[in-house]
């Protein structure tokens, strides 16, 4: 995919995230999506998710991405498998917080009664499985610093019926470069306000875009942003020897996109000044939003620390990095 088809897609990406989020996978399917993901998997991803986050659309799209890959496990396949997952709370990492007892965990919406949820639970062998109707769950509006993001709080008895779950790994790096991408796409836009204000805003007979102390910050996020975007594009090789290494390196992007949004973030309200914390200003939505996805599936202090406990069990093993000698 050149840049010239990227320019294109993406400007019919903002079409559809202008439209209602429950309204987008139709709007995709009309545009072709599953062929242009077809055709270039990695760029099809990043761009849809990267666009998403721009737009801040509340569109489940990250089930779309990683049910496929954990509904093979059920009987009966994708066909047969369920609407909504319920992911782990934050807090958790990648590890879910639902037991053997007890199912609980956020949706990205709020379920019909009918639905069917996908819940993986963390036991003694691991993960497993389980798929329950929605109506047998206690279901609350979760509160959020994001209130726009809709997520909901699951809670209810854990089925007892359970399948494999040994696509969790997988689906959760599917995730990781997944949100990812939507990160950095909450944080260019995040950046673009910035350089909007200060463009405009004149002190001293001069934008204050052009004082030094601000074109100082703003580079530091243009060049966070530019870090993550080159990890992700790396988290998609084909050249990892091992699942668990492509796990790790999607753990990374993922990582180094909240990081990047938190440098993002104080460097847009540091510059912004005042106007650039009120409810007036747009920015606050995109610091926040960024921040309440940054906590999904492992934050980025969460999956630093799960990352630098596998560099220092492989080290005192005698083994080598596996991010420096598998890519």
């Amino acid at each position: 995919m050149d840049a010239e088809e990227i320019d294109l897609l993406a400007g019919s990406l903002r079409e559809v995230f202008a439209c209602a989020a429950a309204d987008v996978p139709r709007q995709l399917s009309e545009l072709g999506w599953d062929d242009v993901a077809a055709a270039d998997p990695a760029a099809a991803a990043t761009l849809l998710f990267t666009e998403k986050g721009r737009a801040l659309s509340t569109a489940t799209l990250l089930d779309d991405a990683v049910l496929p890959l954990l509904s093979v496990q059920l009987p009966g396949g994708p066909a047969a498998g369920a609407d909504l997952l319920c992911y782990p709370y934050p807090g958790s990492g990648t590890r879910p917080s639902s037991t053997p007892l007890a199912a609980t965990g956020i949706l990205l919406r709020r379920p019909e009664p009918d639905e069917r949820l996908l819940i993986p639970v963390a036991d003694a062998d691991g993960v497993t499985l389980a798929v329950a109707a929605a109506g047998e769950f206690t279901v609350t509006p979760l509160p959020s610093l994001d209130p726009a993001a809709g997520w909901y709080a699951v809670a209810g008895p854990t089925p007892a019926a359970r399948y494999d779950g040994s696509a969790w790994a997988p689906a959760v790096a599917a995730a990781h470069r997944a949100l990812a991408a939507e990160i950095i796409g909450v944080a260019e836009r995040a950046v673009e306000l910035a350089v909007e204000h200060t463009s405009t805003r004149r002190q001293f007979n001069a934008p204050i875009a052009a004082f030094q102390a601000v074109r100082h910050r703003l580079a530091d996020a243009y060049v966070a942003i530019a870090a993550a975007r080159a990890l992700l594009a790396a988290s998609f090789g084909d050249g990892f020897q091992s699942p668990a290494v492509a796990a790790a390196a999607a753990a990374a992007a993922k990582a180094r996109a909240g990081r990047a949004h938190q440098t993002v973030s104080a460097s847009a309200v540091q510059v912004c000044g005042a106007m650039g914390a009120t409810l007036e200003h747009p920015l606050h939505r995109y610091v926040n939003a960024g921040a309440v996805l940054d906590g999904l599936l492992g934050s980025s202090a969460e999956l630093t620390v799960e990352l630098g406990a596998m560099v220092r069990a492989a080290v005192a093993s005698g083994g080598e990095i596996p991010l420096l000698v598998d890519v």
